[in-house]
């Protein structure tokens, strides 16, 4: 039996398939493409946010006469009430490095005293002591501020300067009385009291 070249090529086309060819029939189909990601997933370069300035907070400890110890804390322009006093301590929440305490009178005149201060990583202390006890019903005034340019932390941050008023309570002191006044004596009652 004599097969036609068509014939042939059918049969060699049955064969193929049979096997499992691919050539048969050419893929066509494309390889699957790359997803790609979304530009939420993308990771975006990291933007350093800037370092906040931390606030500068001030306490006020006295060592009151009496052997109590009390303490404020003390908002900037405002008045505060503390008990006669000789020593007081200004404490501040940063270490701070420019910068000058001063207790000072109504006239704002230095108070007369003896400083010592402590700085560290967790804030600054100034210890005042004055040389004569606060009297009662006296204004004061406390100012913080700078000694050469800013008043500043260790940091570099700067801050304004820092001013309270103080009133110490109690009533004024009265005044002390005038010493009796010298009663003049005539010299003739002087030598008649010489005589006796």
């Amino acid at each position: 039996m004599t097969t036609s070249p068509q014939n042939k090529v059918y049969i060699i086309y049955l064969i193929g398939l049979i096997m499992g060819g691919g050539w048969a029939c050419p893929d066509n189909s494309k390889p699957p493409e790359k997803a790609e990601p979304s530009s939420s997933l993308v990771a975006q370069p990291a933007v350093p946010t800037p370092r906040q300035k931390p606030e500068l907070l001030f306490s006020l400890r006295i060592h009151e006469s009496s052997g109590a110890i009390s303490e404020l804390r003390l908002q900037p322009e405002a008045e505060f009430e503390i008990e006669p006093s000789q020593r007081i301590e200004v404490l501040a929440n940063q270490p701070l490095v420019d910068f000058r305490v001063r207790l000072m009178d109504a006239q704002e005149r230095v108070l007369p005293s003896d400083e010592e201060i402590v700085s560290d990583a967790h804030g600054t202390s100034v210890n005042i002591q004055l040389l004569s006890p606060l009297k009662p019903a006296n204004s004061l005034i406390l100012l913080v501020d700078s000694q050469l340019a800013h008043l500043s932390n260790n940091q570099g941050d700067t801050y304004d300067d820092f001013r309270i008023s103080l009133k110490v309570r109690g009533e004024p002191e009265k005044p002390a009385p005038p010493p009796p006044p010298k009663t003049k004596t005539s010299k003739k009652k002087a030598q008649k009291r010489a005589k006796r």
